[in-house]
């Protein structure tokens, strides 16, 4: 899983030299000074999900089963340990930027197996979003531990992409209860995407996806990898709404800025109104 996210030491400093237009300076205190060098890639957090689900099933499909300790020792133990320190490093004030060119941050970390040089990570991102990604990652990874190590090893279960896909909007949450304070999040924000009638009037269509992406990563709403499901059965609650299904599949950058905070809020006191009672 590590290298979906990671690209590691494909580029070195005199490649970046070249990338970047760097000056001989910068070029020998990085070839001096960093390795390994990272570049972060672009996915977003719904397809590293569908990614991990994607390769459980080839696991299952090369076994014929499901062993989780073996799956979560070589697919998920060192992304988990790699994740932590970068974060470790975030919350302890020990990662600066070095730069940034080209709307591209070259962080620089001190991490715990960089001995005499250091770690450099190039992303898109600044150190918060940064921060705010890897730490939806470990989200992620740690519900999908939550629901497979429980499994016994012979236990073959499909994934969820392969069992019976439900037929009811309901059906998407664990608990129906809080379906209907999961929508009412859709009339509360500003601007409303929905009216007292259940009728679409927003116009950002993205900002559906931050919402069942939150809904699932605070363990809501159940995780499914077909896409379809979610296009299909959202416009059973919300009247005159359509979306495409590959929508699930992109990062959408202006809802995520503009909206994801507020939703994330009103979910999560969802999630403690369930846990009070």
């Amino acid at each position: 899983m590590r290298d979906y996210l990671f690209t590691v030491n494909k580029e070195n400093a005199f490649d970046l030299q070249k990338k970047f237009n760097l000056n001989d300076f910068d070029t020998d205190y990085l070839y001096r000074n960093f390795w390994p060098i990272i570049v972060l890639t672009d996915i977003s957090t719904n397809e590293f999900q569908n990614l991990l689900l994607k390769e459980k099933k080839a696991f299952i499909s090369k076994r014929k089963k499901f062993v989780f300790k073996i799956f979560k020792r070589d697919y998920l133990d060192y992304l988990i340990y790699e994740l932590n320190n970068y974060l470790d490093n975030i919350n302890k004030g020990k990662t600066k930027v070095y730069d940034k060119i080209d709307e591209t941050y070259f962080h620089w970390f001190k991490l715990k197996l960089d001995i005499k040089s250091y770690t450099l990570l190039l992303s898109k991102k600044d150190i918060t979003d940064l921060e705010i990604y890897f730490i939806d990652l470990l989200n992620i990874i740690e519900v999908f531990i939550s629901e497979n190590e429980t499994l016994p090893p012979q236990q073959t279960e499909k994934p969820k992409s392969e069992q019976e896909a439900p037929q009811t909007f309901d059906e998407l949450f664990y608990n129906i209860e809080l379906v209907q304070p999961s929508i009412d999040i859709l009339k509360e924000i500003e601007p409303p995407l929905i009216d007292t009638d259940y009728n679409y009037i927003g116009k950002l269509k993205g900002i559906i996806c931050v919402w069942i992406d939150e809904l699932q990563r605070q363990g809501i709403v159940k995780h499914y990898s077909d896409r379809k499901i979610f296009a299909s059965l959202i416009p059973q609650k919300i009247k005159r709404f359509s979306i495409d299904e590959s929508m699930f599949g992109k990062y959408q950058s202006k809802a995520e800025n503009n909206y994801r905070t507020d939703i994330k809020t009103k979910v999560s006191k969802i999630k403690l109104s369930q846990n009070s009672h």
